[in-house]
């Protein structure tokens, strides 16, 4: 049998975790399951449900077969729109979405060099169409992180796999960072 701690969460409602962009909130009172935990701020379900319902879901072979042509497809699709977009000269924003889009324009500072993030993304293009598998270039510090704030900029760019990309997701690694910002310099000489 599993032992629990218990810890004293903070009770805040949906509508304030909204407001504050926070991913989950938490009322204290049961789910339709008798669960008490933290709720996902988007749908309102209950984390333990959710956990329960996608365990359940991928247990089922179809799914699993469903969910790879998925992920598969949507891989391509991204790939779809960066060559889209690198016709365009002036183009350094390669993702779909305008929320993105609009991301990655607030990260990128005015001295930015285009060219070289071009070229990061002409790579990827490149690597994915000679091996076969899908690339996507991956921010090396996250724009999108509580902790941190990189800059869309060639030197915070790394071309990775799809699975490896899904993997780091926005986490930062301030050791890999570190070493990496190191190799950054020692190669522009500094």
């Amino acid at each position: 049998m599993r032992s629990f701690i218990s810890i004293a969460m903070k009770v805040i409602s949906r509508q304030k975790a909204i407001d504050e962009n926070l991913g989950f909130y938490f009322t204290g009172i049961p789910c339709k399951n008798g669960h008490v935990c933290e709720r996902y701020t988007r749908s309102k379900t209950c984390v333990t449900c959710g956990r329960e319902t996608s365990k359940r879901w991928r247990a089922n072979p179809d799914n699993r077969d469903h969910y790879n042509l998925y992920q598969q497809s949507y891989s391509g699709h991204n790939l779809h729109f960066i060559r889209k977009y690198i016709k365009d000269p002036n183009e350094i924003w390669f993702d779909k979405t305008h929320r993105a889009r609009k991301a990655l324009k607030r990260a990128a500072p005015n001295w930015v060099n285009r060219d070289e993030i071009r070229m990061v993304y002409e790579e990827c293009i490149r690597l994915s169409e000679s091996m076969g598998m899908e690339f996507e270039v991956d921010h090396v510090i996250p724009i999108y992180n509580r902790n941190v704030c990189g800059l869309h900029i060639a030197g915070n760019l790394q071309v990775v796999s799809h699975s490896l990309n899904t993997i780091k997701a926005n986490k930062f690694n301030a050791d890999v960072a570190s070493r990496e910002l190191l190799k950054w310099l020692k190669e522009r000489g500094f």
